[in-house]
């Protein structure tokens, strides 16, 4: 399992320099987009020259294309825009040879005309969903040609915007190039979070074997992300697990403040004796205090982190959704998530 980033999450006046500020926090796995590289999401022609130079960048820095994106409306009302969309689809699955990737992400699409991410009523009409197995048939017909996986996302405003949905979209398509995103925060809502685990449950019951790539969007917790709690509140809102220490990082920076050993701080992580290094009350101003949107989002990932441990998922788990200030807390979350996990043998 590789920790990776959504490349648009850095916005930089140069390719190179997108990069750079990847390879700078020490991630190696990316989901590229050629607008990254001064060309439309899906280029009217991929050139070998610029694929090959897109790629010794990427080797040149240690990082890896888990993925690149290949977003257009598959249930575009407008049949000539889709069909336009269909053959730079097979521009781009031709380049993906060169770009040293093999999985294109694609969103199954809104009858909304003018937004592919916004809902529209006939999204549950049956002539949206035959609209969608039409053009999906198209895309996998791409995909056999120039081997390559394309692996679609459940989103709450597309067609397929449930796990029963894509279990359809599968089963109907039957195409071993037809795979799965998941990212559990398109699944809850906010103010489901305690149904997170059942959530979970059902979406790797049906899709656990098709998920090619994970991606890791923040949660709508219903909380800000300065809304605060004591360090002790937090670790008995959920005593049986964990203490994100990951995300806690105000409160170690306290404990060093005032003189409390490294090897103090090991004791405490392993007796779990807070109030026996802070030595203050539960109350007491002085006790560190510890984002609730933060921990929220900890709560969030762990089962789901677990999950794919558990199913051995040796692909990447994508960063996105969020601005360049959040990459690193979420990504000091999701590493500690990952070096935890237990894989089963």
């Amino acid at each position: 399992m590789h920790l990776g980033i959504m490349a648009k999450t850095f916005p930089r006046p140069t390719f190179e320099q997108t990069l750079d500020a990847i390879a700078d926090l020490g991630l190696t796995h990316v989901q590229f987009n050629m607008s990254c590289a001064g060309l439309p999401t899906l280029p009217e022609r991929m050139d070998e020259n610029h694929c090959v130079w897109i790629a010794r960048s990427f080797r040149e820095r240690g990082l890896t294309m888990a993925a690149i994106s290949g977003t257009f409306n598959l249930c575009d009302p407008d049949p000539v825009r889709l069909a336009e969309n269909l053959r730079r689809l097979d521009s781009l699955a031709a380049g993906c040879r060169w770009l040293d990737t093999r999985i294109i992400t694609l969103c199954t699409g809104t009858r909304d005309p003018d937004d592919m991410w916004k809902g529209h009523p006939e999204n549950m009409r049956r002539s949206a969903w035959d609209s969608l197995v039409a053009s999906m048939r198209e895309a996998v017909n791409i995909a056999d040609r120039h081997e390559v996986i394309l692996a679609f996302e459940p989103e709450r405003h597309n067609v397929v915007n449930s796990v029963a949905r894509a279990r359809m979209l599968l089963d109907t398509i039957g195409s071993p190039w037809l795979k799965v995103v998941l990212d559990p925060a398109n699944l809850v809502r906010e103010g489901e979070l305690d149904r997170c685990e059942e959530m979970l449950d059902e979406a790797f019951d049906w899709l656990g074997p098709e998920i090619v790539l994970a991606h890791a969007k923040p949660p709508e917790t219903g909380c800000s992300p300065e809304e605060t709690m004591s360090v002790l509140s937090c670790w008995r809102r959920d005593p049986a697990g964990r203490f994100p220490w990951d995300v806690a990082g105000n409160a170690l920076v306290y404990l060093l403040k005032t003189g409390t050993s490294v090897e103090e701080i090991l004791e405490l992580m392993s007796s779990r004796n807070v109030r026996g290094i802070f030595g203050v009350d539960e109350d007491d101003p002085k006790l560190p205090r510890v984002s609730r949107h933060l921990f929220e989002v900890e709560r969030f990932f762990r089962p789901f982190i677990k999950r794919l441990a558990a199913m051995r998922f040796d692909g990447a788990v994508v960063m996105h959704g969020m601005a360049e200030s959040e990459v690193e807390p979420m990504q000091g979350c999701l590493t500690s998530q990952i070096d935890s996990s237990p894989r089963e043998s």
